[in-house]
């Protein structure tokens, strides 16, 4: 049974790879650093997730009335992040422009949004 639609050959994978760190590091590094470090780095990724997602002018279709480029620019927000934050991110704020061609790097990205002026409109 996939876990969140994650397959099992992931799971099998993910789970060759702890058993390997606890072999080679010992279960307490694991507990005291990876655990955490996994811990802390998921919840950012919920919470990234979930302000990019969640506005008021969010837009919201299903079944016929569903379009790519719809759902894509105006179902996802333009995040202005302090610029370290971009880099970590990898431009996740410009998360959009990723969402209409997932072939875009995230360079692409910023350079892609930076000459859409539309889409600075809610940017302050």
């Amino acid at each position: 049974m996939a876990v969140l639609g994650i397959g099992p050959g992931y799971q099998s994978g993910a789970g060759v790879i702890l058993g390997t760190m606890i072999w080679f590091a010992g279960p307490m590094p694991v507990l005291l650093i990876f655990l955490p470090t996994t811990i802390v780095a998921g919840t950012v990724g919920v919470w990234l997730f979930y302000v990019q997602h969640q506005f008021e002018e969010t837009h919201w279709a299903n079944g016929d009335d569903w379009q790519l480029h719809d759902a894509a620019l105006a179902g996802s927000s333009h995040y202005i992040l302090p610029q370290p934050l971009r880099w970590l991110s990898a431009n996740i704020g410009v998360h959009h422009v990723h969402t209409c061609t997932a072939a875009s790097r995230s360079i692409a990205c910023r350079k892609s949004c930076a000459t859409m002026t539309n889409l600075h409109r809610h940017s302050g």
